[in-house]
């Protein structure tokens, strides 16, 4: 029981560095948007690079037998 509340302290900690990272993020865009809109921040010239999109899998609806899930699978 030891080891859990062990392991149940060690991921709350990760969980509350990662919640204010986040939330630092959040800030940071804002900021960066608010700036950017009032033209504190000029984009006009900055130039886009090229993007590939990579299918993770990770962002793929199937299920652990590699099939496509559906609603009906729900029931």
């Amino acid at each position: 029981m030891a080891y859990l509340d062990t392991l149940k302290d060690k991921y709350a900690s990760v969980i509350e560095k990662l919640d204010t990272e986040i939330q630092s993020l959040i800030e940071l865009k804002a900021r960066l948007v608010s700036d950017v809109v009032t033209g504190q921040i000029d984009v006009r010239d900055i130039e886009i690079p090229d993007y590939e999109f990579v299918e993770d899998e990770a962002d793929n609806d199937t299920g652990d037998d590699g099939e496509e899930y559906t609603e009906e699978q729900e029931d």
